[in-house]
């Protein structure tokens, strides 16, 4: 079995279909070293539609070492069930109620 993780889309080319996903380990980002290449032939949807990342967004993926690094493959955009949309990762404002 292999275990998939979590990241954010640090920077997608949609016109040029490459990108870099940085992984998320709990609450924390780890360091940019640790970026993953993500090419848009290993982005996948559940409606077999061609998926674009946008900066910020969730997504849940597979890590396999290359000899430049890590590379991500079978992609999937975390989507809101509701709106289709994925959740944009952001930092708390301190802003209390």
């Amino acid at each position: 079995m292999t275990n998939r993780t979590h990241g954010i889309v640090k920077w997608f080319d949609n016109a040029r279909g490459f990108g870099f996903i940085k992984e998320l380990k709990g609450a924390q980002l780890v360091p940019s070293e640790d970026e993953d290449f993500v090419h848009h032939s290993e982005v996948t949807c559940s409606d077999s539609q061609f998926v674009k990342l946008a900066e910020g967004e969730l997504v849940s993926y597979i890590r396999e070492p290359t000899d430049k690094g890590h590379k991500a493959v079978d992609v999937l955009p975390v989507r809101n069930n509701l709106s289709g949309q994925s959740p944009q990762v952001t930092q708390p404002d301190n802003t209390y109620y």
